[in-house]
Formats: C-alpha cells, structure tokens, sequence
C-alpha cells in the first residue's frame, strides 16, 4: 500500500475519532473508510493501532497548523499571537482528541 493511501485512511480516522471519541467502534471507523465491518483490521492490527496513528497525525497537523506558522511570526509577536488564537480554535477538536490519547492510561 502506498504511503499516500496510508495518510488518507489516517486523516479519515482521524476525523472520525475527532468527531465521535475514542469510544468509536471499529464497525464505525470501517464505515467511515468504506470497508466492510471488519475492514479496518486490514489496515490495522488493531483499533489500538489506528488510534496511535491518529495521534501521530494530529500531532503534525498540530505542528503544520500551529507551530511552524507561529515560528514565521516571532518579528511580530501582535500578528503571532493573533494568527495562533485564531488556528487555536479551529484546532481544538484535534487538540482534544490529542490530549483524550495522552490521558488514556491504554495509550501511556
């Protein structure tokens, strides 16, 4: 599989996860890939291992969203700060999710 198809049945997850919580059954997340019920085990050993590839992804997207950006902004610290509140909000379901992994004694 190429790395590509990879990425786009993480982003898809991802979403997915973002969208309903980590409690999503892996039923769900095959239907969200347009798979068969079981489908996701053909991408992934497990539904653990789709969540920690979800959080790898929105790590980089925390990081191509909101830091990297910020780092082009340090002149001006106004429009930084700005920009950074503004990418914030609309990166704060992925922040949640990020922070719902991290908190999970599963995912420690």
């Amino acid at each position: 599989m190429s790395d590509d198809r990879m990425r786009e049945l993480v982003n898809i997850c991802l979403n997915h996860f973002i969208e309903n919580g980590l409690d999503s059954s892996t039923r769900s997340l095959s239907s969200a890939l347009k798979l068969q019920n079981a489908g996701l085990y053909y991408y992934f050993d497990s539904k653990d291992d789709a969540v920690l590839a979800c959080a790898e992804a929105a790590a980089i997207r925390l990081e191509e969203t909101l830091l990297a950006p910020a780092l082009k902004d340090l002149g001006n610290p106004d429009i930084m700060f700005k920009r950074l509140q503004s990418r914030a909000d609309e990166m704060t379901p992925t922040m949640r999710f990020l922070v719902s992994v991290c908190v999970n004694d599963k995912y420690k």
